[in-house]
């Protein structure tokens, strides 16, 4: 394991200064620059990186601006270690100034895991590891590290770690190479694949502890996750990455760049710089483009008296297909909630029947391994309990109906301001309330950090300090977004507004 001392570094220049935390940092890591002068001539400036980038992308090709001689940036370590250089200059480049980082990969001596195979369709291949030879996929094959899939026009195959939230959907006409699969017993992970060709959609649902890696690469393009739902797709050297939930920092030519949830990115070698625009259209229909479809099984028409005889049982199957039973959340490891660390276990089958949702869930937890079990969730301000109807709780509630909409359940991540202030925003390993009422023209909701710990005796504790409320109109001509945000950790602002048109 390698350790990082945290040491304020600034670099002088004259009048003009570079403070960092450190000049060594970890690969993916996000590092804070403050940038300092009374040039009162410097007022913009540009950047040149040799690998990494920036929060902003536009920053890479617009530079940045100077307020009062100052400016705060959040540089982002490339997903590959080495040496990153960062160049500061004015347009004229009469004033330059260097930054030189050293990107180093955390060291994880983790076992190997496998995938295994959710389902199967059409023609799939397989090559094990070390074999030059073919052979057709069987849904009892387990994956290994350094193996090879290729589907063939009709092919699909779903694929999923067993102990974790990661799942792989591998489309039609697509040939991946699995360069790493390794996980340990506490979570973290180290995965790595290579797409020659075709497309992907990847979940990772896990929140991946820093050094933890999750990777997808073709060609000269890399893209890293630390838990989200993307796809992926690799045609003749042009390369789209579809963001649908979370963060995609995605590094092309050495420069990184984020595709955060709702956006999309293009590149080809032809092109002089990458493309981030709108999603083009959402999961659903991005899978059903995709995934061949199931084969239909002709079957010889049933006779005019085994319609009837058969028409009762057909009706209640119609309605029984609007719901959706599911295992939901399976958790079993170590969380970090607040200061403290636990072993958490929780088993949270969900139920969804048309606009209604409800789940309610099992829970323990030990704060080490040698400790005793308690029961509920969590929490650092009411005494553990060795009552074992504290482990049940509401772990997913939901009601979704054209006039309002309320959600209580796993943190999904929040963007908001087109990222300025809120960028992917989630609570880890928590749960939270969210509500929206629903006009024609307008949409007023609010997200209350609260979870329930336990249902007898009922309680409950607050999992963030962070509230807010938005309001979204469609004015016809343009829409119009207002969020309020409040924080009530006492070392940050109270309350921000933002407002996007």
């Amino acid at each position: 394991m390698v350790i990082i001392f945290l040491l304020s570094v600034s670099l002088f220049f004259g009048n003009f200064s570079i403070n960092v935390e450190n000049t060594t940092v970890y690969a993916g890591e996000n590092v804070p620059i403050e940038i300092e002068t009374d040039q009162t001539t410097l007022t913009h400036l540009y950047v040149d990186v040799t690998s990494g980038g920036f929060d902003d992308p536009l920053i890479l090709f617009d530079g940045f601006d100077l307020v009062d001689g100052k400016a705060h940036l959040t540089f982002l370590a490339p997903l590959i270690p080495g040496d990153s250089v960062i160049t500061f200059f004015n347009e004229d480049r009469t004033f330059e100034k260097v930054l030189n980082l050293k990107v180093i990969e955390e060291s994880m001596n983790l076992p190997e895991t496998k995938l295994i195979i959710l389902e199967k369709r059409g023609n799939v291949l397989y090559k094990t590891p070390d074999s030059d030879i073919w052979d057709s996929l069987s849904t009892d094959t387990v994956i290994q590290e350094k193996s090879e899939l290729l589907t063939l026009k009709d092919g699909f195959v779903h694929l999923k770690e067993p102990s974790l939230n990661i799942e792989i959907k591998v489309a039609a006409d697509t040939q991946l190479y699995i360069k790493r699969l390794r996980v340990s017993e506490s979570g973290d992970i180290d995965i790595e694949y290579e797409l020659k060709k075709g497309a992907t959609i990847n979940k990772i649902k896990e929140i991946l502890a820093p050094g933890s890696k999750y990777l997808v690469g073709s060609g000269s393009v890399v893209a890293g996750v630390r838990g989200t739902e993307f796809g992926f797709e690799n045609h003749n050297g042009n390369t789209q990455i579809r963001t649908f939930e979370g963060t995609v920092y995605t590094m092309v030519n050495n420069q990184l760049f984020p595709v955060t949830a709702g956006n999309m990115f293009n590149y080809s070698s032809e092109q002089p710089r990458p493309q981030i625009q709108k999603l083009d259209k959402p999961l659903e229909e991005y899978e059903n483009e995709i995934i061949p479809k199931k084969e239909v099984k002709t079957e010889e028409q049933p006779s005019e008296k085994q319609q009837k005889e058969t028409k009762t049982e057909e009706q209640p199957s119609e309605k029984q297909s609007k719901t959706k039973a599911n295992i939901g959340n399976i958790s079993f490891g170590k969380q970090t909630k607040g200061l403290n660390s636990y072993l958490v276990y929780s088993f949270a089958p969900n139920l969804d029947f048309g606009p209604f949702g409800i789940g309610i869930g099992f829970n323990a937890y030990q704060e080490n391994i040698d400790s005793p079990l308690y029961y509920g969730l969590p929490t650092e301000e009411a005494s553990p309990s060795e009552n074992i109807l504290s482990a049940l709780s509401i772990n997913y509630f939901k009601l979704d109906f054209p006039a309002f909409y309320i959600r209580y359940g796993i943190s999904p991540s929040y963007t908001k301001g087109l990222g300025l202030f809120m960028n992917n925003y989630y609570v880890p390993y928590s749960r939270v309330l969210d509500a929206e009422l629903r006009f024609s023209n307008l949409q007023l909701g609010f997200h209350l950090p609260y979870e329930i710990t336990s249902l007898i005796p009922f309680k409950y504790q607050q999992s963030s300090n962070i509230f807010f409320g938005y309001i979204n109109a469609n004015l016809n001509i343009f829409n119009a977004e207002i969020t309020g945000i409040i924080n009530l950790d006492k070392n940050k602002p109270k309350m921000i507004l933002i407002k996007h048109i």
